[in-house]
């Protein structure tokens, strides 16, 4: 005999979006790549690795008259190291500091975008858990009915009419009821994928009461913008980089200098070692550095633009984000109650009077498809408020978080 399956333990939005933000598989990447750019910056002030060349021959000496007078071994021994001017070291250095910099904000951007996203989808759970029911409670107040209807008299087409009406009815609440099941699914689906649980793992969310909190000002979150948007800040370290790296190919005229301690030893006739220091200077004689400059010159334009461009679609997006916000708020505060708990009530008492006879079937079938229809724009408009609300503390990088429970 097979055990009962144990329900699940409803879990509050609060510990699913901890789960997401600690256990989702795709932090490892953002870790990975912030620990290679480290490396890379450890490495980036040291100078090349010194080079150790050898070579090794034989020589036969023969004197005036050609006549052989001795063989032997010679070889030379050279160690050579590149050596770079202090300003292509500091520039190098920052240009990796820049790397990363630019890492940190991706790993700080995923757990600001995950955070965001498990919030939205917790809620998201929430409220679909809330429209199936009432869709699944709806379809059975109509089967009811239906079985009520069908032992009737059915003398006259009223009753016959009637009853089609409540059968059509009872179809279209099924069909929304199996709307609402599936979407409760690929929401549950999509969170387990966002905690890193198994994809059909069971999950129940602990249905919190919303509050939505009312935004700071537009000008404060503008003006909190260009030190916390990700986006915008990412333009900036790349701008940086831009301009280093533009410094840093006008700086290939004197890339740096090699010496190369070297000692040679003959061994044919008198025995002869040398000892000897070699210099290698590249000089400048191509147009390269002056093509390098020109270059810089005009990426450095291309990156004030870009980032001018950037600055303006974060004050569009903000500005656009917080007059959603704000709408959908008073729009949820123009009721003192949740309109789909009125009705709700309605709906139930419809059923109550309807069959004790003090109301019409019409009057029945309203108050149920107003209930559905109230249930379904409440609940898409405080999701909407909410995934508005995170957007603004995206967009902005402050601390403002739209909900709390209560």
């Amino acid at each position: 005999m097979c055990a009962a399956e144990v329900a699940p333990q409803p879990v509050g939005v609060a510990e699913l979006v901890r789960q997401a933000v600690a256990t989702n598989p795709e932090r490892q990447a953002y870790d990975a790549a912030l620990a290679a750019e480290r490396e890379t910056a450890s490495a980036a002030g040291s100078n090349q690795n010194p080079v150790l060349s050898l070579e090794v021959g034989r020589k036969r000496f023969r004197d005036a008259g050609g006549v052989f007078a001795d063989e032997g071994q010679v070889w030379t021994a050279t160690l050579s190291q590149t050596f770079e001017w202090p300003e292509r070291v500091r520039l190098r250095r920052a240009i990796a500091d820049r790397q990363v910099e630019a890492a940190k904000l991706g790993l700080g951007r995923f757990e600001q975008a995950i955070e965001a996203k498990a919030t939205v989808l917790a809620y998201r759970l929430s409220r679909a858990q809330l429209r199936a029911q009432a869709c699944e409670e709806v379809a059975e107040r109509y089967a009811g009915l239906r079985k009520a209807l069908v032992g009737r008299d059915p003398s006259g087409p009223a009753p016959i009419i009637e009853l089609r009406s409540v059968e059509a009815a009872e179809v279209v609440a099924r069909r929304r009821s199996e709307e609402a099941r599936l979407a409760l699914q690929q929401a549950l689906l999509e969170m387990n994928q966002l905690r890193g649980a198994p994809s059909m793992a069971p999950l129940v969310v602990k249905a919190p009461s919303l509050a939505l909190r009312d935004a700071p000002k537009l000008e404060e979150l503008l003006l909190a913008a260009p030190q916390g948007n990700f986006g915008y800040r990412m333009q900036v370290l790349e701008s940086e980089q831009l301009s280093l790296q533009s410094d840093l190919a006008r700086s290939d005229s004197v890339p740096g200098f090699t010496a190369s301690p070297f000692v040679s030893q003959d061994r044919v006739g008198d025995r002869e070692t040398i000892l000897g220091l070699r210099f290698d200077i590249p000089l400048p004689v191509t147009a390269r550095s002056s093509s390098a400059e020109r270059s810089g010159f005009e990426r450095r334009r291309q990156a004030k633009a870009s980032l001018a461009a950037a600055w303006r679609d974060v004050e569009r997006d903000l500005g656009q984000t917080w007059l959603s916000y704000a709408s959908k708020l008073d729009q949820l505060r123009m009721h003192r109650d949740d309109p789909a708990v009125r009705f709700a009530e309605a709906a139930r008492l419809a059923e109550s009077h309807f069959r004790a006879g003090a109301l019409s079937l019409q009057l029945f079938m309203d108050a149920q498809a107003g209930y559905l229809e109230a249930v379904d724009s409440a609940l898409l408009l405080q999701e909407q408020a909410v995934e508005a609300g995170f957007r603004l503390r995206e967009l902005s990088g402050t601390t403002f978080n739209p909900v709390s429970t209560r």
